[in-house]
């Protein structure tokens, strides 16, 4: 299956199916898989019905809104599972997993999940197999070359995670201290992105020389919050 980052759309999956192959799993009915603010929802209409199983074999079933494969990755962020279930096609045959089946091999994690009211026929009703915690990672910042007016464009500050994490995030700031944006320096208040899997970014200061004599300023930047990651601990 590979990678899959569940990120934003709302709507119901489909029924997955595994036509002419004795007990095994029925896919996986799966939404909100696109978009960008990373929330998703399964709701309802979301089971995986069971292969319909070849040479009198019984389909199981598994992971009513998803299913991962083994060696797929998974993460989850901010999603609801609701009113999804796994049945089975033939007697005997397992449903397991009402929102969400983890086979061996496989790897999933999430924060931010609710699940209600899911249903799995012969199984666990929200979650079959292990379903890790993603970390939210902490955001801190620190200046990394030092400020000189008479530099014009020097000045930087990196912005560092404490972990890595599997979607961009986009780290809001403000910009304070006895320097004028726009008259000493081109910096302003905004957000940086840290790009998926990597743990800093740079943000250029941009000092400016207006040919004044100025006294000693100062410039501060101040992380403010966002959604997945934090600023204090």
């Amino acid at each position: 299956m590979g990678d899959r980052y569940c990120l934003g759309s709302t709507g119901d999956g489909g029924v997955g199916r595994s036509p002419g192959f004795p007990g095994v799993f029925g896919g996986f009915g799966q939404s909100g898989a696109s978009g960008t603010d990373g929330r998703s929802t399964f709701s309802g209409n979301s089971p995986g019905n069971g292969g319909i199983g070849g040479d009198g074999g019984n389909g199981a079933g598994l992971g009513g809104a998803i299913f991962v494969n083994s060696g797929g990755n998974l993460a989850l962020i901010d999603s609801r599972f609701n009113n999804n279930f796994a049945t089975a096609n033939g007697g005997g045959a397992q449903g397991g997993g009402g929102a969400i089946f983890v086979l061996g091999g496989a790897t999933a994690a999430g924060t931010g999940l609710s699940f209600n009211s899911n249903i799995a026929f012969n199984g666990d009703r929200d979650v079959s197999g292990t379903l890790g915690n993603l970390t939210i990672p902490l955001a801190t910042i620190a200046p990394r070359q030092t400020l000189q007016e008479s530099r014009p464009g020097s000045g930087q500050f990196v912005v560092n995670l404490s972990n890595s994490f599997p979607v961009d995030i986009e780290v809001n700031y403000s910009v304070g201290g006895t320097a004028t944006p726009g008259q000493d320096h081109a910096l302003f208040g905004g957000t940086i992105a840290i790009p998926a899997g990597q743990t800093s970014a740079i943000l250029d200061l941009g000092v400016l020389d207006d040919t004044i004599y100025d006294p000693d300023e100062t410039v501060i930047v101040t992380l403010n919050s966002g959604r997945n990651y934090r600023t204090t601990f």
